[in-house]
């Protein structure tokens, strides 16, 4: 016998049709006589777009994505889970199939012949309106939905139940501010000893969990699946996400689409709620810190407003001086620290006779540029101990090619994104030679992408300043030995062609951010004086202007600009 769901499943919301529910019960007798099993492993092919429309199936266990991608159709994928039919198509037309249906789990499936179903509904005359009004019903959601249009199902599971009430509470509701609505929350039916679950919260049995998920994520844009110590196979599997809420027992697998499952404490406060919802919301925020040398300062203006503002920053980036902003104001220093480090740093780039290297390979040995930062950020903090995910660009000399760094020793890996061809030696990490990220990723707009990132803000300081001739490179010696060393007329050519070029590498990465906020600074004919100051409020000024922007995208959750 097919098991349908119960009572209490059908009153849940928008729990969809189950096929033989709408049957009579001779009409639903005769297609099971019709009927035979069909088991088929996770990830193998039911049908392909093309193939003869010879049988529909009936889904007794298990998740299977349909999926269309011919000419003319709008690709898409809608799945189907316990107590659903596809391919039905093929029962009155018998003509090619119109999609691929793929196996997300393995599947328990019943598959109707066409030639068994003409033989039963001339038995039958009941089944064929059935099927008739089952097809109606698909092209009337079809239309509603612009074809297989569906939302994102959401599994939360813990060893510890008792937990997840506190968890799931909070994120229905900052999840709902962002999508205009509350989540749909499935959970099992008997649950004792989990608090209070919201009020919508939708009790299935066990067995029936699956299918009323994948029905359910067709009119929500968020489905949130709860779990306990028992979770079904074919929901770990098939679910878009998995929340680990504390310790579980089952790891979540990895998704055969890369899913980005998280770990999350049983003791979540507002922050944490806050930056999960923005995660499973697609609002989660990324900051790139472009390279752009002495220009860099206005990075700390930036960083200000946003800290000021409490604009929540989800990953962040940086490239040359931008990963040397980006690395101190992680470790602690805030806008007015950053600014007020210019004196700092010219004096790590040369104050007395310079440290030039022996070495042909550059013009400074790098000693107290590490010396400083490892003093600024610890000899022996690593990119992972950040309180926020963070991602260092450099270039490896050997190949030529951008490395993303977001693990390994934070001084080091700075140092590197920072050495400047010619200027600073190689940095030699995990076997590779490092050298200015800015060379190849000047504002690391694609890694933040590729780790999440929804929203991208790209601060691009490159060729942002007004265009009056102005030296570049700060090193002159003090006293009456400054005009004799000064740095020589082809070294400021040789710099000003790396500008160039890397200013245009800059305006491409940042074709793919979401907002681009470019700081207007002042040329400084000498540097006597880093310009901390007057860069750091160009930061402010242009991230004040571009606020409105990021709010907008970040949407209702998102703090509010005021005007301080």
């Amino acid at each position: 016998m097919v098991t349908t769901e119960n009572e209490a499943t059908r009153q849940g919301p928008n729990t969809g049709l189950s096929f033989f529910d709408s049957l009579p019960p001779m009409a639903a007798g005769e297609l099971i006589r019709a009927a035979r099993e069909v088991r088929l492993p996770a990830r193998s092919t039911v049908f392909v777009e093309g193939d003869p429309g010879n049988a529909a199936y009936l889904i007794r266990s298990g998740l299977v994505d349909v999926v269309a991608e011919g000419a003319g159709t709008t690709a898409g994928v809608v799945t189907f889970g316990p107590g659903d039919v596809f391919g039905e198509q093929a029962l009155l037309t018998g003509r090619p199939r119109s999609a691929t249906a793929l196996c997300q789990t393995g599947v328990r499936l019943w598959r109707i012949d066409h030639a068994d179903f003409l033989a039963a509904v001339a038995s039958v005359p009941e089944l064929g309106a059935a099927v008739a009004r089952l097809l109606s019903d698909r092209l009337a959601a079809s239309g509603r939905h612009a074809g297989f249009g569906r939302g994102q199902t959401v599994l939360v599971m813990s060893d510890h139940p008792g937990v997840l009430a506190g968890v799931v509470t909070p994120l229905a509701r900052a999840c709902g501010a962002f999508l205009g609505e509350e989540p749909c929350i499935v959970a099992p039916a008997r649950r004792g000893g989990w608090g209070t679950m919201p009020p919508h919260t939708t009790g299935v049995p066990g067995r029936d969990m699956a299918g009323v998920t994948v029905r359910a994520v067709r009119h929500h844009p968020l489905v949130l699946v709860v779990c306990g110590r028992s979770v079904p196979s074919s929901l770990l599997d098939g679910c878009d996400r998995a929340v680990v809420v504390g310790h579980h027992h089952l790891e979540p697998r990895r998704h055969k689409w890369g899913r980005r499952d998280v770990a999350v404490p049983a003791t979540l406060d507002a922050d944490g709620v806050a930056a999960l919802a923005r995660d499973l919301c697609g609002r989660r925020i990324g900051l790139a810190l472009g390279s752009g040398g002495i220009r860099g300062f206005a990075h700390a203006g930036v960083l200000g407003v946003l800290a000021d503002r409490s604009v929540p920053i989800d990953i962040m980036s940086g490239a040359s001086v931008g990963a040397m902003a980006g690395a101190l104001f992680l470790r602690g220093h805030g806008a007015t620290d950053l600014a007020d480090l210019g004196s700092a740093v010219r004096a790590a780039l040369g104050t007395g006779l310079p440290s030039f290297s022996l070495s042909p390979d550059s013009l400074l040995s790098g000693r107290r540029i590490l010396t400083f930062l490892r003093r600024r950020l610890g000899a022996d903090t690593r990119i992972e101990d950040l309180p926020t995910p963070f991602v260092i660009a450099a270039t490896d000399l050997d190949r030529r090619e951008a490395v993303h760094l977001d693990a390994g020793p934070l001084a080091e890996s700075v140092a590197a994104s920072a050495a400047v061809p010619g200027v600073f030696p190689s940095v030699d990490l995990d076997g590779r030679r490092l050298v200015d990220g800015g060379a190849s990723d000047p504002v690391p707009v694609g890694a933040l992408r590729d780790r999440g990132a929804d929203i991208v803000v790209a601060i691009n300081v490159m060729g942002s300043e007004n265009r009056r001739r102005s030296r570049l490179l700060p090193w002159t010696l003090p006293g009456p030995l400054e005009n004799v060393f000064a740095v020589s007329a082809v070294m400021e050519n040789l710099v000003v062609g790396l500008d160039v070029i890397i200013s245009q590498l800059a305006a491409a990465s940042c074709r793919w951010a979401d907002v681009v906020v470019t700081p207007v600074t002042e040329p400084v004919p000498r540097f006597h004086a880093v310009p901390a100051r007057a860069s750091m409020r160009a930061g402010e000024q242009a991230m004040l202007a571009a606020l409105p922007e990021v709010m907008t995208l970040l949407g209702a959750a998102g703090p509010t600009v005021d005007d301080r």
